[in-house]
């Protein structure tokens, strides 16, 4: 695999991305103006937009063994696989997590309890609720990053976590095992990220024929979203999971087997550099905008709020990664 065809990958990774945050950014805008206005239709209709989330676990399956596949079995790698995975989470989350923090105090809520404070530092995998809203999934993220970890210490002791968890994961579907986080069936989008670079690696398709998956896969996408807005499809069901995340995962492993020859838009790169920022503040962005818009009288009607409140939220996220969270990385990188 030659770098130019890695980086081509890699930008339609991207893209898929920014493609995931918009969708959230969708989603929770229109929440808002059905709270503010009662807009039943327009929520409906981006309600389904929380599959960005299913489009994220997936992606992130994905890159991490299409990332680390040569360090399986290879202790000597923990080192700067824990410190890459560390640099791409905390930081920016821990400047979000501040930002929460300080508005709730403003809002004149009381500080935190100090174990729901600490468990929400650490992002740690459990069942207690953490302070910023959309930190649930950076918990999924972290046990993720934790159990893949298993595979670069030992490769049999690794795939045989692995297949454990699969395996407590469709039993808890039929059979109340518990487990929490871990046999929650979001978590098995993990797998199907892993399946497609699995695959992918294996035995690559034609481009053309990976171009086609990949079209497949956002037909099957969209037509969940469309199902879930008419009432047909309960988008938080196990069903929901399994057409966004066996959908994400033919867009992601077509596209990442056919952009060799793709142009993808600048715009949906940027936005998708831009994701964890956006996907972090855009719910303070849509907040903030809407406070000032509302102090200063502005009088429109649902669909214009919609509008500007999806512009807030996206570049809110797209300023802090621009001036902050950019910056501080390739600080990191350099070794501080």
């Amino acid at each position: 695999m030659t770098a130019g065809v890695e980086r081509h990958r890699l930008a339609g990774i991207e893209a898929l991305r920014g493609v995931a945050a918009i969708a959230v950014l969708l989603c929770h805008a229109a929440t808002h103006v059905d709270l503010a206005f009662g807009t039943p239709t327009l929520r409906a209709l981006m309600r389904p937009g929380h599959n960005g989330v299913d489009l994220f676990f997936v992606l992130s399956g994905f890159l991490l063994l299409f990332i680390h596949r040569r360090d399986v079995g290879q202790p000597v790698t923990m080192a700067r696989y824990a410190r890459r995975r560390v640099m791409r989470i905390y930081p920016v989350y821990w400047l979000a997590l501040a930002a929460t923090i300080a508005i709730a105090l403003a809002g004149g809520h009381g500080w935190p309890a100090p174990g729901r404070l600490l468990l929400s530092i650490l992002l740690w995998p459990s069942t207690t609720v953490p302070l910023h809203p959309l930190a649930w999934t950076l918990q999924y993220e972290v046990m993720f990053y934790l159990i893949f970890a298993l595979l670069l210490l030992h490769r049999v002791a690794g795939l045989a976590a692995m297949a454990l968890w699969l395996l407590a994961i469709v039993t808890a579907q039929v059979v109340p095992i518990g487990g929490g986080l871990a046999t929650n069936i979001f978590a098995i989008e993990f797998f199907f990220g892993m399946a497609a670079a699995q695959m992918l690696h294996s035995r690559p398709p034609p481009p053309r024929v990976a171009a086609g998956i990949a079209t497949a896969g956002a037909i099957g996408f969209l037509g969940g979203w469309a199902l879930e807005a008419a009432g047909w499809l309960y988008g938080y069901g196990v069903a929901a999971r399994l057409v966004y995340g066996l959908s994400a995962a033919a867009m992601i492993g077509g596209a990442a087997g056919s952009e060799a020859r793709l142009r993808w838009p600048q715009s949906l790169i940027g936005i998708g550099r831009a994701s964890y920022a956006i996907y972090l503040f855009h719910l303070i962005g849509i907040g903030v905008a809407w406070q000032v818009g509302t102090r200063l009288g502005v009088a429109l009607p649902p669909v214009p709020w919609f509008i500007l409140l999806v512009l807030a939220g996206g570049l809110l996220g797209v300023a802090v990664h621009v001036t902050v969270e950019r910056p501080l990385l390739r600080w990191m990188r350099r070794g501080g």
